[in-house]
């Protein structure tokens, strides 16, 4: 994925820059000006399982168009419009795993995740992987080299865009079943109900996010809207890019790698603006540790916004004005908010003193202490906080 981190920081600049323009009333999205910018911003994200495709498929050893090929076949239009369209038959009726599907291939039925393929990252990097390692070898093999150069991307493709249709979205749709039941059992649970789902929300917001599954909780949260007139269910996750935005200053602080610096910078003017993508697959993922700790912290910002309820009344931006758009229910203070918007500062605080989120030498002998937000490393201040 490196050979688009650039462009994808510049699309998150962009996209964030427009969703906040709108947020603070400087820009309407009927403006031409705003069509044409987010037609960049929004679209490489859109198209991004082409590009993924294309990477993959080089650090996999592959024929890059190929994977590229893959990509298409999950973004193309009359497919993705196919998902709105009138359902065929339905599984599972009346239960939270109900599907349905629109089309099928062969007889078989195929379903669409929720989210749908356009701006995924998994189904095509899983796509590559089975493509890499049984598909593309077998084809190679077994066809002669006058040949190879036509047939091999044929079947390759005639196998692997079928097989990631029927089998990856059918499993999309039944974890986005479970996790809409899930979130909904537990944010019912009297007392401790939003405190829980909050921390499990921020904890595992980002990951749901990677793998398409965070589209089990938008009905969810549509649904309140329409009944109660506000949500409490996603309104935690709008302090996770606020604690990607706090690892990213730590590396940008500490790294003494041009190239980490030169990625981490604008992917931290993306999280600023609540995308946080190119944080995620830039700098965190990569890096392991980063990602496991910005989990963790999430999970404390997120159980304190659903412990004291923090709802909203409308779709909002992942960003400082979305914090503010949201309304303390149950005639709780507006101090909340600025709870809320404190709470993602001291994350941020305590990623940058944190030294494993960048990977530096841990101090050793007597100076070294325990961080009393991580108990298991020690502080680039060489103190207990």
């Amino acid at each position: 994925m490196q050979p688009i981190l650039g462009c994808l920081g510049a699309s998150g600049i962009i996209k964030g820059l427009l969703a906040f323009s709108v947020s603070m009333g400087w820009m309407a999205p009927s403006w031409g000006t705003y069509q044409v910018l987010y037609a960049f911003g929004d679209g490489f994200f859109y198209f991004l399982p082409i590009f993924l495709g294309y990477t993959c498929a080089k650090k996999l050893n592959f024929d890059e168009f190929i994977g590229m090929a893959i990509g298409v076949g999950l973004v193309y239009p009359n497919m993705v419009a196919m998902q709105g369209s009138s359902p065929l038959g339905t599984i599972f009726a009346g239960t939270a795993f109900e599907m349905s599907y629109t089309t099928t291939f062969l007889k078989l039925p195929v379903f669409f995740p929720a989210s749908g393929y356009p701006s995924s990252v998994v189904p095509v990097l899983l796509a590559s992987l089975v493509t890499a390692k049984w598909v593309y070898p077998f084809f190679r093999k077994i066809f002669p080299d006058t040949v190879k150069l036509f047939l091999v991307p044929l079947c390759t493709v005639c196998v692997m865009l079928p097989l990631t249709y029927l089998v990856v979205g059918p499993v999309s749709s039944l974890l986005c079943g479970a996790l809409q039941w899930f979130f909904g059992l537990i944010f019912n649970l009297p007392v401790v109900g939003g405190a829980v789902a909050g921390a499990l929300v921020g904890a595992f917001w980002q990951v749901l996010v990677m793998f398409g599954l965070h589209w089990g909780l938008i009905p969810l949260m549509y649904s309140n809207i329409g009944t109660l007139g506000y949500d409490i269910v996603l309104s935690p996750n709008n302090v996770c890019s606020w604690t990607e935005f706090g690892i990213l200053a730590a590396v940008v602080l500490k790294t003494k790698s041009t190239k980490t610096r030169g990625i981490a910078i604008p992917a931290m003017i993306s999280a600023f603006f609540g995308i946080s993508e190119p944080a995620i697959y830039g700098i965190t993922l990569p890096k392991k540790k980063p990602f496991l700790c910005g989990l963790w912290h999430w999970r404390r910002s997120d159980r304190a916004a659903g412990c004291q309820v923090l709802s909203f009344r409308r779709f909002r931006p992942v960003c400082m004005a979305g914090i503010y758009q949201s309304q303390p229910s149950s005639g709780r203070k507006p101090a909340v908010q600025h709870a809320c918007v404190y709470r993602s500062c001291c994350n941020c605080r305590h990623c940058y003193i944190c030294d494993h989120l960048v990977h530096l030498q841990r101090r050793t002998g007597p100076q070294a202490h325990r961080c009393h937000t991580c108990t298991e490393r020690t502080c680039f201040t060489g103190r207990a906080l």
